[in-house]
């Protein structure tokens, strides 16, 4: 079974007989084709395929089917809904989406997004539908508190730690790890509270270390004390007296800082900070993928397991 194609499938038909008008529709689809995003033709990761693989793995049911794939549509609509905000908050202004939408109809339209999937939910869900829903607002109000304290981990004089950074990633990014399990209904199962928690540090770390690097996102302008700045900060403080933190601290202050932006970038190279988060990153995924290998022991077909760990390895 394609999963990409049966939730694509799913979104189709759902956004051709949905209640949004045309400009509505052709907005969310352009969107659902962006990086990352379920119709992104090379995109190596999207949500609703992990949440489709997830599904195959712990639960055996095969009436569920159906569910599965509309549960997958409903965590990108879910997903796409909280990285409008987040793109929002963190002032990405070369995102496809504030690129092209004022910030009204930017909130309007994850306001909108957030709803949808709500009503889904208590559309295509077979059982407990009140369950399900009460697990996704419990673990989305855990991440915007988490998006909350994001808003001000800045890289000032007193940078945060290490541990400070994974306390607000396991808040912010591992909660919507969470929603993906609960939302198909994986009960009695303790071993997936890890494996969230490792892949959803996995994800960050791989995300983060990309980021730092990339001018179309905010994290060094905005001095997000992501890990890479973290680890590069504590080593200029180290090696240079703090040296690092000065030419932070000149971002903003001409008008076309592109050569300090690749200075301060060749620099955090140099420290091995994104290197390490990488490796780190690395660690944690074979953190998940074993304790997914051992859950998949008990199973007697394994190819559902072996499908999801080529998926996350891949």
């Amino acid at each position: 079974m394609d999963a990409k194609k049966e939730i694509r499938r799913f979104l189709l038909d759902y956004l051709k007989n949905s209640e949004w008008d045309s400009e509505t529709r052709h907005l969310i689809s352009s969107l659902l084709h962006g990086e990352g995003k379920i119709f992104h033709e090379s995109a190596p990761f999207t949500w609703g395929e992990f949440s489709y693989y997830i599904a195959s793995v712990f639960r055996e049911d095969t009436e569920f089917h159906d569910e599965q794939t509309a549960c997958a549509g409903i965590v990108e609509l879910l997903i796409l809904a909280t990285d409008i905000i987040d793109e929002l908050a963190d002032g990405d202004a070369k995102s496809p989406v504030l690129s092209g939408l004022t910030p009204q109809r930017t909130l309007t339209l994850s306001s909108m997004l957030l709803m949808e999937s709500f009503y889904l939910i208590l559309k295509c869900s077979a059982a407990d539908r009140l369950g399900k829903l009460s697990c996704v607002i419990r673990n989305l109000r855990t991440a915007s508190i988490g998006q909350w304290r994001d808003l001000s981990f800045r890289i000032t004089g007193n940078a945060p730690s290490e541990s400070d950074y994974f306390a607000l990633t396991e808040q912010k990014s591992v909660s919507l790890m969470r929603l993906v399990f609960e939302m198909n209904a994986i009960e009695n199962e303790p071993v997936w509270e890890d494996i969230a928690k490792y892949i959803g540090f996995s994800g960050q770390l791989r995300n983060d270390a990309a980021d730092i690097l990339r001018d179309t996102k905010s994290d060094l302008i905005n001095k997000k004390a992501t890990l890479p700045l973290i680890k590069a900060v504590e080593f200029s403080k180290q090696k240079d007296g703090g040296r690092l933190l000065d030419q932070l601290n000149l971002l903003g202050t001409s008008w076309d800082d592109s050569l300090l932006r690749q200075n301060i970038r060749d620099y955090i190279k140099k420290t091995g900070a994104i290197d390490y988060c990488l490796i780190l990153s690395k660690v944690y995924l074979n953190r998940a993928v074993k304790l997914i290998k051992k859950y998949g022991e008990a199973q007697r077909d394994k190819s559902d397991v072996k499908q999801l760990i080529d998926y996350l390895e891949r």
